[in-house]
């Protein structure tokens, strides 16, 4: 696992334990990504208290008008 999202939430599948039984790593799968161990003590088992923020929408600008009704009205009589 390259960076698991800070405040993210990984479902594992099993667990890597030293000498004393401790957990040392856990193996995950991340939905639609290649499956990974991520160390113990990056993780946490209480909920984060704030969700993560989403990214932000990208508009791009394809520089055509928006559409008529009389020039979608013509355009679809024509099918």
């Amino acid at each position: 696992v390259g960076q698991a999202p800070r405040g993210g939430r990984l479902v594992y599948d099993s667990v890597v334990r030293d000498a004393g039984g401790n957990p040392t790593y856990y193996h995950v799968n991340q939905p639609g990504g290649a499956p990974g161990y991520v160390p113990a003590g990056s993780t946490s088992d209480t909920r984060p208290t704030v969700t993560p923020p989403s990214k932000p929408s990208v508009v791009i600008d394809s520089g055509v008008d928006l559409a008529t009704p009389s020039a979608a009205q013509t355009a679809g009589s024509r099918g």
